[in-house]
């Protein structure tokens, strides 16, 4: 079969085709083009020949138009027969776009319910911070955590450009996007960069701020040592801990005095360094942090330190920085340090209770600094190793020493001293023996007087004239008898009672046992208006003088008569006073009328020990009969 047989035969299909095509448009509605597209890529059936004297053509690709986003039924594709090879094969007609492109997917209609789901919240977009990632376009790298706050994660990085450990306080670390003008994240950063400007011991250096989309970095200088909580579980000593928490409360009042504030609010943000300071080791400034928080964070870290229990949280709440809450008394308030630990200062204690609460008084930290230096000053007292100069030796020790120009020197200087002070006594003991010699000269050549040596006056002795005496004679003393005391016990009503156990001491009768106060740093009335003992007499008796025993001279005390043992200060009132000296001391009171509750009031401590302590060995009353 020729190639025009084969061509005259496929125009001849084509032509057939495109009539029924348009047979069917004209019955269906549908455009011919589309049927016509759609059969274009067909292959001729079998039986089919093109007609002679015509050429192959080939068959010409129609764009097919846009399917509307309908469903279309799918009808099966008629059976395409094979026909025997020709001699030389006709081109294969080409796929139109039509025949390539499938039909669009009609659009999914949504579940039902699916309308009313709540559209769920969006997960945090902050990294994920785990040791060994790299932070800040890979200039640190994550050593370690040290715990967080209120959006803030502490961590230990490495600088990797530096080679130095640094401390990195992740502000908004979640990047939850608070734009607040005051408590977002850049307002946190912006405080934060002002304490760069503070150089004290008790505050990490901020030495850079790296700001996000969102939040931010504060990289601080790391503090070698130890975090809070661990130095709290070694029980360090009282003293101790007050000079670690005085560098704190010295950085607070530096950052008070610049306007600014340091967020002293959680124990995870302080450690104590190697060289005992207690330091604000992770800094970033809260929006509600100011001078009156920091006071109170300053109280909170010296309690927990000394006691390793948090005062800051409720009794209910759980661990705070791996502490536990602080216990409470019956009155609801927090347990004083010197409770936990009976060895604790009285003032160490006073300072971490009061800073605690708004209302004690202590409203700076310079009151916070000041009163802990006056409480540790009694460690600073060392003896000091004396330098050996050249050519020195110690006592005791043997061999030659190598010539001291100095020591030369000085002991020419105490010869020539030496040798002045004797020239200086040989001539007084000259003219001493010449005034001597001429008064025996002139006593023994003597004159022509012929009274009796006994009557002679030589003027080394005067007569004695016996003094008129007009004063009357003393009134009788009203006779008195002792009253014995039944009970005693340590009157403060400003913080815990001073060694409450030795209170009887002072009324058993025996000198040798003896109750003391406790030791204050500084004097009365600077964070107590004084002390006392209340004693309780066996009977009611009109008293005339109490005789107080005691080694504390210096003590200034009042004598005051009360209405009960439970009472105030106020309600009681003064019969005598006197100041103690070392021994017995006698201090008459004039009294109303009987009594049976007497106040031994202490209002300044004696000195004499180099301590604010007062001792008391015995207290005896007298009564008029």
């Amino acid at each position: 079969m020729s190639d025009d047989n084969v061509s005259g035969n496929k125009s001849a299909g084509t032509s057939a085709v495109k009539a029924s095509e348009q047979k069917s448009t004209a019955s269906s509605g549908t455009p011919a083009s589309t049927s016509s597209s759609a059969s274009a890529g067909q292959k001729p059936q079998q039986g089919q020949k093109p007609q002679q004297g015509q050429k192959p053509q080939q068959p010409v690709q129609k764009a097919a138009p846009p399917v509307p986003p309908v469903s279309v039924s799918k009808t099966p594709a008629a059976p395409v027969s094979k026909t025997p090879a020709p001699d030389k094969k006709a081109p294969e007609p080409q796929k139109t776009a039509a025949a390539q492109t499938p039909p669009p997917a009609a659009p999914r209609t949504p579940a039902a319910g699916s309308a009313s789901r709540p559209a769920q919240r969006p997960m945090p977009r902050g990294p994920k911070l785990i040791p060994g990632a790299s932070v800040a376009g890979g200039r640190y790298r994550l050593l370690a955590p040290h715990g967080g706050t209120r959006g803030l994660q502490f961590w230990e990085a490495l600088d990797v450009k530096l080679d130095r450990e640094v401390a990195l306080t992740f502000v908004d670390a979640d990047q939850r996007g608070d734009d607040d003008s005051q408590s977002g994240p850049q307002a946190v950063l912006s405080r934060t960069l002002r304490l760069g400007r503070i150089n004290s011991p008790g505050l990490a250096r901020v030495l850079d701020v790296v700001r996000g989309s969102s939040g931010g970095i504060v990289v601080a200088e790391w503090t070698p040592g130890r975090s809070l909580r661990e130095m709290a579980e070694t029980t360090p000593s009282p003293i101790g801990a007050a000079r670690a928490i005085r560098a704190l409360a010295a950085a607070a009042e530096a950052a008070h005095r610049t306007g600014g504030a340091l967020s002293i609010d959680h124990p995870d943000r302080v450690r104590i360094s190697i060289n005992g300071d207690a330091v604000l080791a992770f800094p970033a400034t809260l929006a509600d942090a100011d001078s009156t928080s920091d006071v109170r964070g300053l109280g909170a870290m010296l309690y927990s330190l000394i006691t390793a229990r948090w005062p800051l949280a409720e009794p209910s709440a759980g661990p705070v920085g791996g502490l536990l809450p602080a216990g409470r008394g019956a009155d609801g308030n927090i347990v004083e340090p010197r409770v936990v630990r009976p060895e604790v200062p009285f003032d160490i204690s006073a300072v971490a209770v009061r800073a605690l609460q708004s209302e004690s008084g202590i409203r700076t930290a310079a009151t916070v600094q000041h009163i802990l230096d006056q409480a540790s000053v009694v460690n600073d007292k060392t003896e000091m190793i004396p330098a050996l100069r050249l050519g020195h030796r110690e006592q005791g020790a043997s061999g030659h020493a190598l010539n001291d120009p100095e020591a030369i020197e000085a002991e020419k200087k105490k010869s020539t001293r030496m040798l002045a002070a004797l020239t200086a006594l040989g001539v007084f003991t000259v003219i001493v023996l010449i005034l001597l010699v001429v008064w025996v000269a002139s006593f023994l050549s003597g004159g022509s007087n012929d009274t009796p040596l006994s009557e002679q006056s030589f003027g080394l002795t005067t007569e004695a004239t016996a003094p008129e005496n007009n004063s009357p004679a003393p009134a009788p003393a009203a006779a008195t008898v002792p009253v014995a005391a039944s009970a005693v016990t340590v009157f403060s009503p400003q913080g815990t009672p001073d060694q409450p156990a030795t209170a009887k001491n002072a009324i058993d009768g025996n000198p040798a046992t003896a109750w003391s106060s406790d030791s204050y740093f500084q004097p009365f009335p600077s964070l107590k208006n004084g002390v006392g003992l209340m004693v309780s007499l066996a009977d009611a008796a009109n008293l005339k003088n109490v005789a107080i025993t005691s080694d504390s001279p210096g003590t200034v005390v009042e004598i005051r008569s009360a209405p009960s043992a439970n009472t105030s200060l106020d309600q009681t009132k003064e019969i005598g006073s006197g100041v103690l000296k070392n021994g017995v001391t006698d201090i008459p009171v004039t009294s109303d009328g009987s009594g049976q509750y007497v106040l031994v009031w202490i209002t300044q401590l004696s000195t004499e020990s180099g301590q604010n302590q007062t001792s008391i060995s015995e207290i005896a009353f007298t009564a008029a009969k």
